[in-house]
């Protein structure tokens, strides 16, 4: 699971909001679902504890940053 942080959360989506050429990755709905964060946190959390398995594991990679969280899933 890649995993960014709230505040990273926030800085992209300001930019999607702020820059012309980001804007078309905006939806208003980015706000409503924002306000859940915590839920999703939780849901998130209960859906990795109940499903890993030592044979079929899950993995959270911190994805504030692009480059270096994707550079970590092609090795």
């Amino acid at each position: 699971m890649l995993h960014i942080s709230k505040d990273e959360q926030k800085k992209r989506l300001q930019a999607r909001i702020e820059n012309p050429k980001k804007r078309w990755k905006f939806s208003p709905t980015d706000l409503k679902e924002r306000a859940l964060w915590d839920d999703y946190q939780q849901a998130y959390e209960d859906a990795i504890n109940c499903c890993a398995t030592d044979y079929a594991p899950w993995y959270v990679v911190p994805a504030n940053h692009k480059w270096r969280a994707t550079s970590r899933l092609s090795k």
